[in-house]
Order: structure tokens, then C-alpha cells, then sequence
């Protein structure tokens, strides 16, 4: 069955003119993470690929930190985290400034 989830992006403006805000909600067949991602390129391509995968890469870009309801995943979790309905996932692109 699938699951609907809620899916943030912080810190990508090029997502938000795509999606028409920060968030959308989304139907997934279910899985990981990694599904997920795959799941996103699949359906919304160039602009979701360019903001989320490392480049060369199936990978998500080290710059971004990825949460599951609120809870910060490392980057060696990111692999194994299954996506469960009513989840929120949490893509935050980390800033440097200067």
C-alpha cells in the first residue's frame, strides 16, 4: 500500500519555484530512503537531480542533511532508513557564509 509522506526542502530556492513552496505532499510506493530519492528523480528529473544527488553521483550530496520526523540522520543511515506512511522527511542544504 502506498505511503503518503511529507516531503521539506530547506535551502533550495531552484525546489521551491519548482514546487511552488518548500514542501510537498507525496505519494510513495514505499521503501528507503534511497527509494525515495530514486522515486523523486524518476518523477521530477533535471531540477531534483542537480539539487539532491552528488554530482556524477546516485548519491546524496554530502551538503545535505537529511531528517526523519525531526531526527537527524548520519550519513551512514541514510541507506538503510525505511520511509514509513505519515513520515516527514527533511532535506537541508547546509550553507557556508562568508
Amino acid at each position: 500500500m502506498p505511503s503518503r509522506i511529507t516531503v521539506i526542502f530547506i535551502g533550495f530556492p531552484r525546489l521551491y519555484e519548482f514546487f511552488h513552496g518548500d514542501r510537498i505532499e507525496y505519494v510513495f510506493s514505499g521503501g528507503q530512503l534511497s527509494d525515495l530519492v530514486d522515486d523523486l528523480v524518476l518523477r521530477y528529473g533535471k531540477e531534483v537531480r542537480e539539487s539532491l544527488l552528488a554530482k556524477g553521483s546516485e548519491k546524496i550530496d554530502p551538503v545535505i542533511s537529511v531528517k526523519v520526523n525531526k531526527k537527524h540522520l548520519r550519513r551512514e543511515e541514510l541507506s538503510q532508513q525505511v520511509i514509513m506512511d505519515g513520515d516527514e522527511i527533511t532535506f537541508l542544504r547546509l550553507l557556508a557564509g562568508g
